[in-house]
C-alpha cells in the first residue's frame, strides 16, 4: 500500500518537475534575448544608429572600424564586447580576433533547451530584406535604426534550427571557416533567405534556420525596438514578421 502510494505521488511530482525545468529553461533563454536587445541598443547608439543585419566574416572597411560601421559585421561578434567585459578593445577590432573561443565560454548566445550543446551560438538575427511582395530577398546589410518602419513589430533575433544533422557544426566549426576565428563562427547564425523563414523542413542551409517550438508551445523572439517575449503561434515563420520595410528594389 505505502509502496503504492509512494509510486502516485511520484506520478504527480514528475510533471511538475518537468515543467518547472522547462520553464526555467525558457526564463534563462528570454534573459538572454534581453541581454542581447540591450547590446543591440548601445551598438547601435555607438554606430550611428546603424543595426548588424547580415554577417560575413571580412568587411574591407574593418581597418576603419573605429571611424565607419561595417556594413556586415555579424551580430555575435558586434554585441559581445557589450556584454562580455573580458575581450579586450585591442583583440575585438581585430579582423580575425575575438575572444579566441569561438564563443565557447560565452552563455549569453545559448539556449539552454538547445539540442546540441556543441553549437556556441544558438540565435539567428534578421540579415534578410524584401522586395514589396516579399516574393525576392536579398543581403541585408548594416542599417540604421530609423529605417525600420515597425521595430516594434519587426523580429531581430529568434531561436536556431536543431541542426539534426549536425552538418552545420562539422561545417562551421571544424571545416575552413575556423580559420577566420570567431567572427567566421558568428557569420552564420543570420536569415537572409525567404526559405531560412517558411521552409517545411528545418535545415541549416536549404531550409528553415529557425526553430518555432524550442520551448514547446513556442519560441523566444527578441525585436527590432529591443524587447523581447515568447511566441506560441506561427507568426515567427512569416515573412511579414522578419521585412523591415526597407524596400529598395
Amino acid at each position: 500500500m505505502v509502496i503504492s502510494i509512494i509510486a502516485l505521488l511520484i506520478g504527480l511530482l514528475l510533471p511538475a518537475l518537468s515543467q518547472a525545468r522547462d520553464g526555467a529553461r525558457r526564463a534563462a533563454c528570454l534573459s538572454n534575448m534581453k541581454q542581447i536587445g540591450y547590446a543591440l541598443h548601445f551598438y547601435a547608439k555607438d554606430n550611428s544608429t546603424f543595426v548588424p543585419r547580415e554577417g560575413h566574416y571580412y568587411d574591407r572597411r574593418w581597418s576603419n572600424w573605429q571611424h565607419a560601421t561595417p556594413s556586415n559585421i555579424p551580430w555575435a561578434f558586434a554585441f559581445r564586447p557589450y556584454l562580455d567585459k573580458t575581450p579586450s578593445d585591442y583583440y575585438i577590432r581585430m579582423q580575425r580576433g575575438g575572444q579566441g573561443d569561438k564563443f565557447q565560454h560565452w552563455s549569453v548566445y545559448k539556449c539552454p533547451s538547445h539540442p546540441r550543446k556543441e553549437h556556441f551560438i544558438q540565435y539567428v538575427n534578421n540579415g534578410i530584406k524584401f522586395d514589396r511582395r516579399r516574393t525576392r530577398d536579398d543581403l541585408a546589410a548594416a542599417t540604421p535604426y530609423s529605417e525600420f518602419v515597425f521595430p516594434s513589430q519587426t523580429i531581430y533575433l529568434s531561436e536556431f534550427t536543431d541542426d539534426a544533422s549536425a552538418a552545420f557544426y562539422q561545417n562551421n566549426y571544424s571545416g575552413a571557416w575556423q580559420a577566420y576565428g570567431d567572427r567566421g563562427v558568428a557569420a552564420w547564425y543570420d536569415i537572409w533567405r525567404g526559405f531560412h523563414i517558411d521552409s517545411p523542413i528545418e535545415h541549416y542551409d536549404n531550409g528553415r534556420r529557425l526553430s518555432k517550438n524550442r520551448h514547446k508551445t513556442g519560441s523566444n523572439v527578441l525585436f527590432t525596438d529591443s524587447h523581447a517575449e515568447l511566441i506560441q503561434d506561427d507568426s515567427m515563420i512569416e515573412r511579414r514578421s522578419w521585412d523591415d520595410g526597407t524596400y529598395r528594389f
